[in-house]
């Protein structure tokens, strides 16, 4: 079992079990586009491998790099049996508020008042939400791939996106972590022993 297979294998897992459950807005391309009148698309978040890919590099089945899941390993140890890969995942999402088309307004109701973006009141919720499901998801599972063990005795951590211990402003864009462990098998090819069996 490599490093690498296990980052795939929980990368398939996610995109599978998780982010095919959920969807988010898609950032606009022009950046200014954030006024009432965007009409924004939902689409599914992707996992991505340890970094996210620019939008020229996006895989095929990827729309965008955000929404999305950043699957990092922070650090690893090995005994005679096992390996325990502490693994990070990134959540980001892009909202820039809540849009008119948000609304489910019964007919006959005036709507004046929801005719404009609020900013910045409820943006954060998508990000959130989206965690809820994938920590739900992890703790109501054992594994992450037919190599990937999800360590049950450790606790799973997660939080909002952190720069120098202070929650940085980066508005219409929300990020947030967790964090916590796998296990899989290790197969030793130890050729010293090799003549004894």
């Amino acid at each position: 079992m490599t490093i690498v297979r296990t980052i795939d294998q929980i990368c398939e897992w996610l995109n599978a079990n998780v982010c095919e459950k959920v969807l988010l807005k898609k950032p606009p391309r022009d950046k200014e586009k954030t006024n009432e009148k965007y009409a924004y698309e939902l689409i599914h978040p992707y996992a991505f491998p340890l970094y996210l890919p620019v939008k020229d590099m996006l895989p095929p089945d990827a729309t965008a790099p955000v929404p999305s899941i950043c699957v990092q390993m922070e650090y690893g140890s090995d005994d005679y049996n096992n390996r325990e890969l502490n693994i990070a995942l990134g959540f980001g999402s892009w909202n820039a508020g809540a849009h008119p088309k948000d609304w489910l307004i019964p007919e006959g109701t005036d709507t004046e008042y929801k005719d404009k973006l609020s900013h910045m009141t409820e943006g954060w919720r998508d990000l959130w939400n989206f965690v809820d499901v994938a920590v739900t998801a992890i703790e109501s599972s054992m594994y992450m791939g037919p190599d990937v063990e999800i360590v049950k005795n450790e606790p799973l951590e997660f939080g909002p996106y952190k720069e120098q211990d202070s929650i940085p402003i980066l508005y219409p864009y929300w990020f947030a972590y967790c964090r916590f462990k796998v296990r899989s098998m290790i197969l030793r090819n130890n050729q010293d022993l090799a003549e004894f069996l």
